[in-house]
């Protein structure tokens, strides 16, 4: 986890705030499409609910109406019955019987007639135990010769004046058994006791293409007459139930108007004409697939609104964050570059505004006191150097002078050839203003050193000077090789008894100019070499008693051109010691005018 956070830390603010603004989003995004859909879901199912109940309520409502209808139409037609029972006093001959036959059909046709009746009813019975009136729709239909008055008074408790019977088979009334009918039983009463009744049939059939005929969708829609008979829209979907499913489905006593059973909502509604209940039963899985398309929906809304969100902040951060980033890389681009050159001007005077001039301020000020700081140092380098040149001199014309003194007083001739030496030497040294010479005037020069260093010590040694012709006009810094040419001398040639031999070399060697002191004394000592190698590669500001000539020439070099230049001894103690000095392809650019001051 630590090592997450780095990495995570190490990144640039733009990509710190897209991280962090799009965990926001993407956890407020799933807070939101869990709780809201788990709302919006309950909230839909609800709704479902109440609109299958209002459905349901809606259906009754038909329904009921179609019955009372029924009813309606009925009431006439039993009051005709009860008045000619009044006026015939409970007698009929046959020919009244025709005449009323005739008024009963033309009753029984406007029953029919009237609404949608036709589509529910069967037939139509007015009985009185002794002269029985019947009316059919289908012309086959004859009584089975059973006494009905008698039997439907034994098997119905008819107490009100109109009174809904159970589904019974159509052979309970006529000899065939075609279909299922439902009775609507509506008694005369004379002196307080059933004289006569009045029954109209309603096909169950037609009341179950009735509901189907309304539609219930994936649901089923069951009409309850009690609670043993029923009929339902769809009863191919009514078989899918379980036994103990369809068993509390048909409960009928205390019914609510929502139930849930098992893995079904019921929703009912009771017709006031008849007390039957109407349900549309459907299944939980129905009502929560409906609630998870829903919730598909919301959550691909979600996830879009999401995206477009995280991008309009992505958008925003980058607008933020572009001038900080812009500012970044000018305070990185000035990281990289002495001149710190690189500056930001930003548009506007906001926060970044201020700390852009601010910065831009504080860079100008750098800027100003790193040039005096420079200037500063130049100057300090031009006294170092003049304090090393004049650490050479001396040294040199004390040791010179003391040789032509002694060989003047010994009667030498060569004493004042020396000296005639030493006058051109310093002719030569004394010449000019600048630090930087050519190597042809440093040549020049040496040369000199090495005849007044040849007389001073007869026929110690020889030496030559080879230098590329080439390289002659480049620039090198006066006194570069006069201290290497008296360390030769002074600690190899002289240690040893066998003639010396000096060689002066001078070459380029790809982008280098090299020039060479190699002498065959006494060399150096691996311990002292490497000491010396090592003051060499350190040597910043090292203040050394031992070797301060060859030091001094490195320190100038490396002052002068920086690094890879500079001074570099290499010896095998009793063979050889070449000292290499490595400078810039440089041309001078100095213009002298007109010989030696």
């Amino acid at each position: 986890m630590k090592r997450w956070m780095e990495w995570f830390q190490n990144h640039s603010l733009r990509f710190k705030m897209v991280v962090l603004l799009f965990v926001v989003v993407v956890v407020l995004q799933v807070f939101n499409g869990l709780v809201f859909t788990s709302i919006v879901s309950n909230k839909f199912e609800e709704n479902i609910s109440e609109s299958n109940l209002k459905t349901v309520q809606q259906m009754a409502i038909n329904l009921n109406q179609a019955m009372e209808d029924i009813v309606n139409e009925m009431v006439p037609i039993r009051d005709e019955v009860l008045s000619r029972q009044i006026l015939n006093d409970g007698e009929e001959d046959s020919d009244d019987y025709i005449s009323q036959y005739i008024v009963y059909q033309g009753m029984f046709n406007q029953l029919i007639a009237a609404d949608n009746n036709y589509q529910f009813i069967n037939s139509m019975l007015i009985l009185n135990g002794s002269q029985d009136y019947t009316f059919v729709l289908d012309e086959y239909l004859k009584l089975n010769g059973e006494p009905l008055f008698e039997k439907i008074l034994r098997d119905n408790k008819v107490t009100k004046q109109c009174q809904w019977g159970a589904p019974v088979p159509d052979s309970y009334f006529f000899s065939s058994d075609k279909e299922p009918v439902i009775s609507i039983i509506m008694p005369v009463y004379r002196y307080g006791e059933v004289k006569s009744m009045l029954i109209v049939n309603l096909r169950e059939e037609a009341i179950r293409k009735y509901l189907e005929k309304l539609g219930g969708g994936d649901s089923t829609l069951m009409l309850q007459f009690d609670r043993e008979h029923a009929v339902f829209g769809q009863p191919e979907q009514w078989r899918k139930y379980t036994h103990e499913e369809q068993k509390a489905l048909m409960k009928f006593e205390g019914w609510e108007e929502v139930e849930e059973i098992g893995s079904s909502v019921a929703m009912s509604s009771q017709l006031s004409v008849n007390q039957w209940k109407l349900s549309m039963v459907t299944a939980k899985s129905s009502i929560s697939s409906s609630a998870k398309v829903l919730s598909k929906y919301i959550i691909v809304i979600i996830f879009t609104t999401g995206i477009v969100l995280f991008i309009c902040v992505s958008y925003i951060v980058f607008i933020v964050t572009k001038p900080i980033k812009k500012m970044t890389e000018i305070i990185e681009a000035n990281r990289h570059t002495r001149q710190i050159i690189h500056r930001f001007h930003p548009r506007y005077r906001d926060e970044v505004g201020v700390l852009a001039a601010t910065y831009n301020q504080l860079m100008d000020e750098i800027q100003q006191l790193m040039a005096d700081i420079e200037k500063e140092q130049i100057q300090s380098r031009k006294n170092y150097v003049k304090m090393l040149q004049m650490q050479i001199k001396p040294h040199f014309l004390y040791n010179t002078l003391e040789a032509a003194k002694f060989l003047v007083e010994m009667g030498d001739p060569n004493g004042i050839e020396m000296l005639t030496a030493v006058g051109k030497f310093y002719k030569l040294s004394l010449s000019g203003i600048y630090d930087q010479v050519t190597i042809r005037e440093e040549t020049e020069h040496l040369t000199c050193y090495l005849q007044i260093l040849k007389l001073r010590y007869s026929s110690k040694y020889e030496y030559s000077v080879e230098v590329d012709e080439k390289i002659m006009e480049n620039e090198i810094i006066k006194f570069s090789l006069q201290p290497l040419v008296e360390n030769a001398v002074y600690h190899g040639i002289k240690r040893q008894r066998k003639k010396g031999f000096i060689k002066v070399l001078g070459y380029q060697e790809e982008e280098m100019i090299v020039l060479a002191v190699w002498d065959n004394g006494a060399g150096i000592e691996k311990e002292k070499l490497g000491a010396l190698q090592k003051k060499l590669s350190s040597a910043g500001n090292i203040q050394a008693a031992d070797h301060i000539g060859v030091i001094n020439v490195h320190q100038r070099i490396r002052m002068q051109y920086g690094e890879p230049y500079g001074l570099s001894i290499s010896s095998e103690e009793g063979i050889y010691t070449r000292a290499e000095v490595r400078l810039p392809v440089r041309k001078s650019g100095i213009e002298r005018g007109g010989g030696h001051v």
